[in-house]
């Protein structure tokens, strides 16, 4: 499952695009991205599928785009 990463959490993944073992939702990729990348717990973000803001647990399936972002600033 490839995730594409924006901004500043680049630094936390230390790429642009990371792979992960496929996950069935959005709370599982949570838990795996937690365990795999402990530094992310510290980083505010938003999961985006298939270019959706998504703030519940979604189902994923295989091709879906998987997008993680830092939070956005009004201004």
């Amino acid at each position: 499952m490839d995730i594409q990463v924006f901004g500043r959490l680049t630094e936390v993944f230390g790429a642009d695009k990371i792979t992960v073992d496929p996950v069935n939702d959005t709370d599982s990729l949570l838990k795996k991205l937690r365990q795999d990348y402990p530094a992310i717990g510290e980083t505010g973000f938003i999961i985006a599928v298939d270019k959706k803001q998504v703030r519940e647990n979604v189902q994923l399936s295989p091709g879906m785009m998987i997008v993680l972002m830092p939070p956005f600033s009004g201004g």
